[in-house]
Formats: structure tokens, sequence, C-alpha cells
């Protein structure tokens, strides 16, 4: 049987390649749409999470809320006005929120107040376009390139951890 700490070694390490194979793919430019990697704000909030029960481990990437609204698409833009730069319990829109910061960093120099009023001009365009992002579904894109890379990689740490159980069971000395 393969020993736990290799199985755990393995689920880290996959964990880590998916996180760096999703940071990647936020700068790649797809049809329509810039780099999603504006500002990195997006990619700094995806990391890894490993959940194991008695059969399962499961390995989850997380990130900022508003990356699955510009992964899904919305035509309903969320206004909903945040009160400050740190979300609250009472939640404003992440995807205005989202809008702000970015605009309080490329536009406004950090004011906060016209970045507000940027992200909303932002909004109602798109609201009057009736859809938002130009290009949704990177996550689809992601979740392609982490499945193709990380079956790779698990077939080849599961070989090896197999290959050292068998080789200290055959390696053993018998009185």
């Amino acid at each position: 049987m393969a020993n736990l700490t290799n199985i755990m070694g393995m689920v880290q390490r996959s964990g880590k390649m998916a996180e760096k194979i999703a940071k990647k793919q936020l700068s790649k430019k797809r049809d329509g749409n810039k780099s999603m990697n504006t500002y990195g704000e997006l990619k700094d909030s995806i990391e890894f999470k490993v959940d194991m029960n008695a059969m399962l481990v499961k390995l989850e990437l997380q990130s900022a809320d508003y990356g699955l609204l510009l992964d899904e698409g919305f035509t309903d833009i969320p206004f909903k006005k945040p009160k400050s730069k740190k979300p609250t319990k009472k939640k404003p829109s992440q995807y205005i929120l989202g809008l702000t910061r970015w605009a309080a960093k490329k536009y406004t120099g950090g004011d906060w107040k016209a970045a507000t009023k940027i992200a909303f001009a932002i909004a109602h365009k798109q609201k009057a376009e009736n859809k938002a992002p130009a290009n949704p579904g990177w996550i689809t894109d992601i979740k392609e390139d982490i499945d193709s890379q990380l079956t790779g990689q698990m077939a080849l740490d599961t070989m090896t951890a197999i290959d050292l159980d068998v080789e200290s069971i055959l390696n053993r000395k018998i009185p």
C-alpha cells in the first residue's frame, strides 16, 4: 500500500501545479477580452484547498467571488454599491467591488469615490450591451488545461509510489 506521506505529497504537488496553471491562464488573452490579469488581484486570490475523508481526496481551487461571475458571464449586472474597500458581512456586489478596485488602481490613483463612479459607468455600459464579459468561459479553459496536465502528473506520481512500495517489499531479507 502506498505510504500516506507519498499520497499527501502527490496531492500537495498537484494542488500547487493546478494553482500555477490557473494563474498562468489568467494572463492569456481571449477573443474579445484583454488579459484578465491586469493588476493580479484575481490571480492572487487563487489558492488550492485539500479536503480528505475516509475514501476521497478532493482538490479544490478557490478564488475571489467575482471570478465566477467573469466565467459564467451575466446580463443582470449585480448593482450594489460597495461602502468600503474591504468586503463586509453584508456583501456588496463582488463584481462592482472588483471593478472599483481595478478603476482605483488604473484611473484614479486610489480615489475610491471616483473609482466607484467609473465602476458603475462600466457596469451600466455592459448592461446596455446586454453582456459581460465579452468572452466568458475562462474557468472551462483552465479546467481543461489542469485536467490534461494533472492526469499525467498523477499517473507518474502514483506509479512512482507503487514502485517504491514494491521495491521496499522485495528488498526485505528473510532470516
